[in-house]
């Protein structure tokens, strides 16, 4: 929507989808900033498949859970771009023209935020082993 709403103010130079991801990063990250809890309704959760046992689909959840909220206990600069490489299968060079960073900036963001991950998550499962 915002880039519609601004069309005539748009001035393209790369490609349009860093462009687009550009535009949908800062609206996201302008939205965390004033962000209210979000409560779901156990009655509209999916129902997992049959195949796997209740405590697996249990500790998988949990995992996830906790990957999120580690995820969302990170920095915005380090969030971002661990959004963008893993949940969008972005390049490091892509990364960077995004956030507007250099390539060992963006790096060095990557391996920090996924290395406080790893911490959490040893911490959080009391084990050295993720």
């Amino acid at each position: 929507m915002k880039l519609l709403e601004n069309i005539h103010a748009v001035r393209m130079l790369g490609k349009f989808q860093n462009y687009l991801l550009t535009i949908a990063a800062n609206t996201c990250n302008n939205y965390f900033k004033k962000a209210k809890p979000i409560y779901t309704d156990l009655n509209t959760l999916d129902i997992a498949d049959d195949t796997r046992s209740a405590l697996e689909r249990m500790i998988e959840n949990e995992n996830t859970a906790e990957v999120r909220k580690t995820l969302l206990s990170l920095p915005d600069y380090q969030k971002e771009v661990i959004i963008l490489r893993f949940y969008h299968n972005l390049k490091i060079r892509e990364i960077a023209k995004i956030t507007k960073s250099n390539i060992p900036t963006v790096k060095s963001r990557l391996r920090q935020g996924l290395q406080k991950i790893e911490r959490y998550l040893n911490d959080f499962k009391g084990g050295d082993n993720v």
